[in-house]
């Protein structure tokens, strides 16, 4: 579990702030892990990233509402970091 909370983290700070130009709908985190529990975590699915119109741009952490284009994204990464912290924090320790 730490370690895919590691690997959020990580994703979440390459990403400082993904494509303000575009909008991130429906893509997906894969996540890996290996028998020496290691964990890595990708970005995919961008079949509905759609790039904005001409000088708008999004945040993509405040929340939707109708007109503002506005995905969530980083929202919805903080708010999976959040749950895996409470999950780590929960699970017995070696």
């Amino acid at each position: 579990m730490r370690n895919s909370l590691s690997a959020a983290w990580a994703l979440l700070d390459q990403l400082g702030c993904p494509d303000e130009n575009g909008i991130v709908i429906g893509s997906s985190l894969l996540f890996i892990h290996d028998k020496k529990e290691q964990a890595k975590v990708w970005m995919i699915d961008f079949g509905k990233t759609t790039p904005l119109p001409e000088g708008q741009t999004l945040q993509h952490d405040i929340p939707w509402q109708e007109g503002n284009r506005e995905d969530g994204y980083l929202s919805g990464l903080n708010n999976l970091i959040d749950i895996l912290t409470e999950m780590s924090q929960d699970a017995p320790h070696d």
